[in-house]
């Protein structure tokens, strides 16, 4: 009787070690699965926000060159338009003075 009792103790101990050690493997696995899930989403998430903050930052440095570009133009476009006056009223100038003078002749 204590032979089969500790037949039976040992039978029952090596399926419940066996259980508990298929559980714990499970647990493992389930847990190590939900890590990685975690970690691709985290991952994924900072992409986005990486990628979204680099456009912001591109469409920024965009603005900034057109309204640089835009200014300068306007700057150059005042510039030429005065010399082109100057130009003008001297040329102008000078040949009324040809002509006064063509004419005194």
């Amino acid at each position: 009787v204590v032979s089969e009792l500790e037949k039976a103790h040992a039978t029952k101990a090596a399926e419940l070690e066996k259980e508990c050690s298929n559980k714990i493997e499970e647990a493992r696995a389930s847990v190590t699965s939900e890590l990685e899930r975690a970690h691709a989403t985290k991952v994924a998430e900072m992409e986005r926000d990486h990628s979204a903050k680099i456009e912001e930052a591109r469409a920024s440095v965009v603005s900034e060159l057109e309204k640089a570009h835009a200014t300068k133009a306007a700057e150059l476009e005042k510039e030429c338009s005065n010399k082109i006056e100057e130009a003008r009223a001297s040329v102008t100038s000078e040949l009324e003075r040809a002509h006064a003078t063509k004419v005194a002749e």
